[in-house]
């Protein structure tokens, strides 16, 4: 199987979020299936918000669109829901595609210690991002039914 896997957090900074993922491709691969990591690399990208180290992709959609029609992949996750991954998000819809997501972090809480953004908000914005996926994957139960 071709496994598109596309996400704003990839290779610097180490956290929990790239561990996940290194361990997922690392057993993607054991199990025999082909995937390219789609990320910010490539990209103009800004420094996030509260973590200089972690890049965003500036205006992603152009290149993201091209990447994926290279790839032609069997399969779509959507590891973050940052630039590349609302991206990702608005070209499955537009193509009629389905695809799967990812919700690895306490997100809003995070915002929230940044910015004045309630995170009743955010976690609508949210809602709203993974309830097209097909499936969603959590870490956790309680985050499961948040």
């Amino acid at each position: 199987m071709k496994i598109a896997i596309v996400t704003d957090a990839w290779e610097s900074p180490v956290n929990g979020v790239v561990t996940t993922l290194k361990a997922t491709t690392e057993e993607l691969r054991k199990m025999g299936h082909h995937f390219t990591v789609l990320s910010h690399i490539g990209h103009k990208t800004i420094p996030c918000l509260g973590c200089q180290s972690m890049r965003l992709a500036l205006f992603p959609a152009e290149k993201l669109i091209r990447d994926l029609n290279n790839v032609y992949p069997d399969a779509i996750h959507m590891v973050t829901e940052g630039p590349l991954g609302m991206a990702a998000r608005q070209w499955c819809l537009k193509n009629n595609l389905t695809f799967t997501s990812s919700y690895h972090t306490q997100f809003p809480e995070y915002l929230r210690l940044r910015l004045p953004i309630p995170t009743s908000c955010t976690y609508a914005w949210l809602h709203r991002f993974h309830s097209k996926a097909i499936y969603t994957l959590v870490p956790t139960e309680s985050q499961k039914h948040g």
